[in-house]
C-alpha cells in the first residue's frame, strides 16, 4: 500500500494564493452563512427568523394566485392570437379566392402586411404606422412576393391588395421605377394608393421590356370601392389584358376617386378607363398606342377633364357612355386613332367643348343614342366622317366648329331628330359636306363646301331648315334635295353642276330668297317632286337654264334671273309671277304637253322671248316679252302685254351711219381729184447737165 500523499491528507485552501489567514477566515464564515441562510431552517429557527404564520400564508396564497393568472393568461394569449391569425387566414383566402387566385397575394392593411401562397397565409407581419411605402415592402418581404433587382427598381412578384384602410405610396427619391411581373395586378378598396414620379410597367422577361398585350395574364392597376388612387407626374405602361373588366390597364372603378395628374399611359390593352368612379379628374394626361381604346368613361359621375390627349391608339381615342347627365369634355386632342377620336353613346347632357381630331381613321366625332349633347367649337381634320350624329340621337346642338372630312363634314343619321347646326365651317369633303337623313334638322348660318354636293338632304329627311347659310357645290349639286318639308331661306349656292337639285319625289319645298351663282343649272326640279315653291330667287351665271322643271304644280314667284342660257325651261305645267328674266339666250321654253301660266313677268332676250313647244301653251298675262324673236308657238294672252323685239338702238345706229357716210364722201373725194404733178421743175431735154 502506497505511502499517503501528504498533500491530499492536508486541509484544502479555500483562499487565493498570498491571502492572509484573518481574510481567509472571513470568508470561510460568509460561506458558511450564505448556506446557513438558503438550507432549510428547523422550526425554532424559522419562527424566529419569519413573520407571524398567519400572514405568511397569505402572501403565500396572494404569490400563488399571481402566479395562476400569470400561467393561465399565457394559453389564453396564444390562443387568442392563433383565433386571430386564422381569422385573417380566412379572410385572406377570401379575397384571394374572389380575385383570381394568384399564386402569390400580398395583403396591406391597416396595421399589418399578409402574404399567401396559393391562397394559403404564411405570414403576418406588423407595419409602420401611416402611409406605407412601396420600399418598405421591397426591404421586408421575401424576395418572392417584393423584390429589388436594381437601384431604384422594385419588382412586385405577387398580386397586391390594399384594403382596410391602408395607405400605400411609391417613393420618388430611392424608387424610380415599380416592375409588375405577369399575372400580378395591384388592387385598392377601402384604400388609397398614390403613385408619384413613378413608373409603373409590366415586365416581361424575356425582353427586359413591358409584357406584350396578346399576354392574357398581363398585369393592370385597379381602384375599387372606397378606394382613391393617384397618380402624379408618372407613367404607366404595358398594363391591361383582354379579361373584362379590368381590360384598361389603369381603371377606376365603381365608388372610386383620386386624380391623374401630368400622366403617360402607354401601350395599354384598353388604356385608362373610369367605370362608376366619382369625381376623379384627369389633367394633362396622355394615353398612346393601345390595342383597343385610349379613354373610356362609363358610368363615372363628377369627372374633369382638362388637356387629355388620345393618340395612336386600336379603337377610339376616347369613348364615352352611359354617364352621368349634363357632363363636359374640354379640351380632348385625338389623332392617329383607328375608331373615331371621340365616340359618345348612350348619354344624355354631354357637352364636348374645343375637341381637336386629326387623322383619326373611323372619324372625328360620333354621337349615338344622345340626348340633349352639345358639340361646341370643335375642330376634326382627315379621314371618313368630321361629326356623325347617329342612332337614335335627339336635341343636338353643334355650334361653330371646323369640320375637314374626306367623305362626309357631317352626317345626320335617319334615326336623328332635333338637331340644330349653328354657324358650322365644313371644308373638303368628297362626297357631302353635309348629310342629312333624320327629322327636324336645321342649318343655320355658316360655310359648307363639298367637291360632291354641299347639302344632301336625303329621302328619309323630314323637316328641314337651311337658312342664311353659304354654299359651295362641287361637281354634283350645291344643295340636293329629296326629303320632305324642307325649306331653304336666304342662303347663297356658289357653283355646282346643279345649284339646288330637287330629285326623286320629295313633297313641300320651299326655296326662299336663295342665290345661286355660276352653276351649271341653278334650280332643277324633278318630276317626282310636288308641292315645290320658289321665292324671289336670284339666279344668275348659270350656262344652261336658270330653272329646270318637270314638276306638275311649279310655283315661282318674284326674283331675278340674269346671264345664262334659258330662264325658265319647264317640261310640266307650272305658273310663273312678278319674275324678272334678263340677258339671256332665250327667256321662257315650254316642253311638249305642258302650260306656263305667266303673270306679270318681264323677259329680255338675247334671241328668243318664249320658245313653245307642239300641244303646249304660254299664257301671258300682263308681261313683256322682249327678244329679236318674241314668242313662237302657241301663245294665250290677258290683261296688257307686250311682245316685240327689244326697243332699237336709235342714237347707235344714228353715229355708225354717221361714220360710214364719213368713209364714203372721202373715197368719193379721192376719185374725182386729178392727178397731181410734181412740182419740182424739169429741165428741157436738150439741156445737159455740164456741171
Amino acid at each position: 500500500m502506497a505511502a499517503p500523499d501528504p498533500q491530499a491528507s492536508a486541509p484544502r485552501r479555500i483562499s487565493g494564493r498570498g491571502m492572509p489567514r484573518w481574510r481567509a477566515t472571513v470568508f470561510t464564515a460568509a460561506l458558511l452563512a450564505s448556506a446557513w441562510w438558503t438550507a432549510p431552517a428547523p422550526a425554532s429557527a424559522a419562527a424566529a427568523a419569519y413573520p407571524p404564520p398567519a400572514k405568511t400564508a397569505k402572501d403565500l396564497a396572494h404569490q400563488q394566485s399571481l402566479q395562476q393568472q400569470r400561467s393561465a393568461r399565457k394559453p389564453a394569449s396564444a390562443a387568442k392570437a392563433a383565433a386571430q391569425f386564422a381569422r385573417a387566414a380566412r379572410i385572406t383566402k377570401t379575397l384571394w379566392s374572389k380575385d383570381g387566385q394568384p399564386p402569390l397575394l400580398t395583403v396591406v392593411t391597416l396595421h399589418k402586411v399578409y402574404i399567401l401562397r396559393d391562397g394559403v397565409l404564411q405570414l403576418a407581419l406588423p407595419h409602420p404606422t401611416g402611409q406605407l411605402s412601396v420600399l418598405w415592402l421591397a426591404r421586408n418581404l421575401p424576395d418572392q412576393w417584393v423584390s429589388w433587382p436594381a437601384p431604384g427598381v422594385a419588382r412586385l412578384n405577387s398580386a397586391l391588395a390594399i384594403t382596410g384602410g391602408a395607405s400605400v405610396s411609391t417613393d420618388t427619391g430611392e424608387l424610380s421605377t415599380l416592375q409588375l411581373a405577369d399575372g400580378t395586378w395591384i388592387r385598392v378598396t377601402r384604400g388609397s394608393f398614390a403613385v408619384t414620379g413613378t413608373a409603373l410597367t409590366s415586365f416581361d422577361p424575356g425582353t427586359n421590356g413591358p409584357l406584350p398585350p396578346t399576354d392574357p395574364a398581363r398585369p393592370y392597376l385597379r381602384a375599387g370601392l372606397g378606394a382613391t388612387l393617384s397618380l402624379d407626374g408618372a407613367s404607366v405602361t404595358g398594363l391591361g389584358n383582354a379579361s373584362a373588366p379590368d381590360d384598361s390597364g389603369l381603371v377606376w372603378g365603381r365608388g372610386a376617386t383620386g386624380h391623374a395628374v401630368a400622366v403617360k399611359v402607354a401601350g395599354g390593352y384598353a388604356g385608362l378607363r373610369l367605370a362608376g368612379s366619382s369625381g376623379v379628374t384627369l389633367k394633362q394626361v396622355t394615353v398612346t398606342g393601345s390595342a383597343k381604346d385610349g379613354l373610356v368613361l362609363e358610368n363615372d359621375t363628377g369627372t374633369t377633364v382638362d388637356a387629355v390627349a388620345s393618340q395612336q391608339n386600336g379603337g377610339h381615342g376616347v369613348r364615352v357612355g352611359h354617364g352621368s347627365a349634363n357632363r363636359t369634355l374640354s379640351g380632348l386632342t385625338t389623332s392617329g386613332n383607328t375608331g373615331f377620336g371621340l365616340a359618345a353613346a348612350n348619354i344624355s347632357g354631354l357637352t364636348v367643348d374645343h375637341l381637336t381630331s386629326t387623322g383619326d381613321v373611323a372619324g372625328g366625332i360620333e354621337l349615338s343614342n344622345c340626348t340633349g349633347c352639345t358639340v361646341a367649337d370643335a375642330v376634326t381634320k382627315g379621314y371618313p366622317v368630321g361629326l356623325k350624329i347617329s342612332r337614335k340621337c335627339s336635341h343636338v346642338t353643334v355650334t361653330r366648329g371646323v369640320f375637314d372630312a374626306v367623305t362626309y363634314g357631317i352626317l345626320v343619321g335617319s334615326q336623328a331628330d332635333t338637331v340644330a347646326l349653328a354657324g358650322v365651317t365644313v371644308s373638303g369633303s368628297g362626297a357631302y359636306g353635309v348629310d342629312i337623313g333624320g327629322h327636324d334638322v336645321t342649318i343655320a348660318g355658316g360655310s359648307i363646301d363639298s367637291r360632291g354636293t354641299g347639302i344632301r338632304i336625303g329621302p328619309t329627311a323630314a323637316r328641314i331648315s337651311v337658312t342664311g347659310t353659304t354654299v359651295h357645290g362641287g361637281a354634283r349639286a350645291g344643295i340636293a334635295i329629296s326629303g320632305n318639308g324642307v325649306t331653304i331661306s336666304h342662303t347663297t349656292v356658289q357653283g355646282g353642276g346643279e345649284g339646288i337639285q330637287i330629285y326623286l319625289k320629295p313633297h313641300t319645298v320651299l326655296l326662299d330668297t336663295v342665290t345661286v351663282n355660276g352653276a351649271h343649272n341653278a334650280i332643277t326640279v324633278a318630276k317626282g317632286a310636288a308641292g315645290v315653291r320658289i321665292l324671289n330667287p336670284s339666279l344668275s351665271g348659270f350656262a344652261d337654264n336658270a330653272i329646270a322643271n318637270s314638276s306638275p304644280g311649279l310655283v315661282v314667284e318674284g326674283g331675278m334671273l340674269r346671264g345664262g342660257g334659258t330662264g325658265i325651261h319647264t317640261q310640266a305645267s307650272m305658273s310663273l309671277t312678278g319674275t324678272r328674266i334678263d340677258q339671256v339666250t332665250e327667256g321662257l321654253h315650254v316642253g311638249s304637253g305642258a302650260t306656263l301660266a305667266a303673270h306679270r313677268i318681264n323677259v329680255l332676250a338675247e334671241k328668243i322671248g318664249a320658245g313653245v313647244n307642239p300641244r303646249s301653251l304660254l299664257a301671258l298675262e300682263d308681261s313683256t316679252v322682249l327678244a329679236p324673236i318674241g314668242v313662237t308657238g302657241d301663245v294665250s294672252f290677258a290683261g296688257h302685254n307686250v311682245v316685240a323685239p327689244p326697243p332699237f338702238p336709235w342714237l347707235g345706229a344714228a353715229a355708225i351711219a354717221a361714220i360710214l357716210l364719213g368713209f364714203l364722201l372721202e373715197a368719193l373725194h379721192a376719185t374725182r381729184q386729178p392727178k397731181r404733178r410734181p412740182t419740182r421743175e424739169v429741165a428741157p431735154r436738150h439741156v445737159h447737165n455740164v456741171s
